[in-house]
């Protein structure tokens, strides 16, 4: 596991501004929201608490399993108390992909992962493992929390779609990564669900995301 700070992906960006939109939007409606894949929170996690910062009611839960990285996120929103960050694995090892569907997915799905090797994928996937057993990462985290109204997933690319079968009823779902192997099994269940309709999406920023709301909701 990279033992690093990254820069932020979402922020200042698109997808940023159509977070705290959405937020804006249906305030009405959001209470409870989780982000899978915080970092140190200065990215999609800063966008969606600038997004909830006008709400009465709210917690966020934020999931970052670099312990490197949750620390600098608790930091950043210590003075917070309805920002609740948690380390470790959204899901459990035995809900991650496994090696066949990694190389089957990089086989018949074409998505930006192609161009990396087989191998490259495979090492990648094979240290994410190794490094939650190593260092002993909690697992299963996703669990432990309320049922979210709103849900943001942007965590590893190898959990996307088991996080977003614990998920899959919230009134808005944000997918990042949907030309990728992290979600574009989640945004195309999405795109076949009738309850659900596309309120923003663009497949050309960075690796593509959606946004979608219940049509209860509209």
């Amino acid at each position: 596991m990279n033992d690093s700070l990254i820069p932020a992906e979402i922020k200042n960006d698109e997808l940023y501004e159509k977070i705290i939109e959405t937020i804006h939007l249906f305030s009405s409606e959001i209470k409870n929201v989780l982000e899978v894949g915080a970092s140190s929170g200065d990215g999609s996690t800063e966008a969606l608490v600038l997004g909830m910062s006008h709400l009465q009611e709210k917690t966020l839960y934020t999931i970052e399993a670099n312990p490197l990285r949750f620390e600098s996120l608790s930091e950043r929103y210590k003075n917070l108390d309805w920002v609740k960050p948690l380390n470790g694995s959204s899901v459990s090892i035995e809900e991650y992909m496994n090696e066949d569907d990694v190389e089957f997915f990089y086989k018949h799905t074409s998505t930006q992962l192609n161009q990396y090797s087989l191998e490259t994928v495979l090492s990648w996937y094979e240290e994410e493992i190794f490094s939650i057993v190593k260092w002993r990462i909690p697992i299963g985290i996703i669990n432990t929390i309320e049922k979210p109204d709103m849900v943001l997933l942007d965590g590893s690319p190898f959990t996307g779609n088991a996080e977003y079968e614990k998920v899959c009823d919230s009134k808005i779902i944000i997918l990042d990564d949907i030309f990728d192997i992290k979600h574009y099994q989640s945004h195309q269940a999405l795109r076949k669900n009738k309850e659900y309709e596309c309120l923003f999406c663009n497949l050309t920023l960075r690796n593509g995301y959606s946004i979608w709301v219940k049509k209860e909701l509209l």
